[in-house]
């Protein structure tokens, strides 16, 4: 499942960095106390994660640490994803 970083990773690009800052973004870019997201950011990721990986965060299971960068995005997607498959939520 290395594609969720990467799907990640472009949407930050595509999002909100321009050209000439792609060379500076990596996995662990912080995006949350940089000011990169702000909580306006943060609801539009959270809804096209849940679109694109067809899960449902409840409020009580996002975290702005599990935002700070893509990788920490990424550990949260697949926190999600396994708990719902675990709780049968979710057909592997």
């Amino acid at each position: 499942m290395k594609e969720i970083r990467f799907d990640i990773r472009r949407y930050f690009l595509e999002n909100h960095f321009r050209p000439e800052q792609h060379a500076e973004f990596n996995d662990e870019t912080a995006l949350v106390s940089s000011g990169i997201i702000d909580s306006i950011g943060a609801m539009k990721l959270i809804g096209y994660v849940e679109e694109r990986y067809g899960i449902e965060f409840l409020p009580r299971e996002v975290d702005l640490r599990d935002l700070e960068c893509v990788s920490s995005i990424e550990r949260a997607i697949r926190r999600k994803i396994e708990a719902d498959t675990r709780s049968g939520q979710r057909a592997v």
